[in-house]
């Protein structure tokens, strides 16, 4: 370990923003992300994403995953929930850009294929979901496994070279 970077509010998901050399922590039980100075360690900005207040009925959505895309300095994080969102942050100026909603129940895994200008995530009702990062719209849904079971797809990571994304919880794949 070279440095020790502490933050106050406990992250859950992480990324970095190579270019910008930007630390983005998501903070789950707060329903915030933190943006930290990779060098200095020093918090350039924090957002807060779901500022409703946590009740019987109500449940704020929670950040899990992230990513970040370096070529636009754009942050996605999946606010998770029963109808979960994933929001799309300015990373120059820390400000919500939009949420592209209905991800799906617990929409928890979240990849990005910059170049190809895809996000990709996956949730608890099975599916994966395909977005268009030029306008933030919903491509696709595809159900991964029709085998009448519950599946919960909980990450997923690409390899671009062969067009592949592989997913958590089974051995499996699937081409884009």
């Amino acid at each position: 370990m070279t440095q020790a970077i502490h933050n106050d509010l406990k992250p859950f998901g992480a990324t970095i923003n190579n270019t910008t050399q930007t630390l983005w922590f998501g903070n789950t039980v707060n329903s915030a992300v933190t943006a930290i100075d990779a060098k200095t360690g020093e918090v350039k900005g924090r957002l807060v994403l779901d500022d409703r207040k946590r009740t019987e009925e109500v449940r704020p959505l929670q950040p899990r995953e992230l990513v970040a895309d370096d070529t636009t300095n754009t942050v996605y994080i999946s606010g998770i929930g029963k109808e979960s969102v994933i929001w799309v942050v300015d990373g120059e100026n820390i400000k919500l850009k939009t949420a592209i909603q209905n991800t799906g129940k617990m929409s928890t895994g979240l990849a990005l294929d910059s170049k190809g200008k895809r996000l990709y995530t996956t949730n608890a009702d099975g599916e994966l979901i395909t977005i268009d990062t030029t306008d933030n719209k919903i491509l696709s849904r595809k159900k991964l496994l029709d085998d009448g079971k519950e599946h919960f797809f909980i990450n997923i990571s690409l390899d671009t070279t062969n067009q592949r994304a592989i997913y958590a919880a089974a051995l499996i794949y699937h081409r884009f």
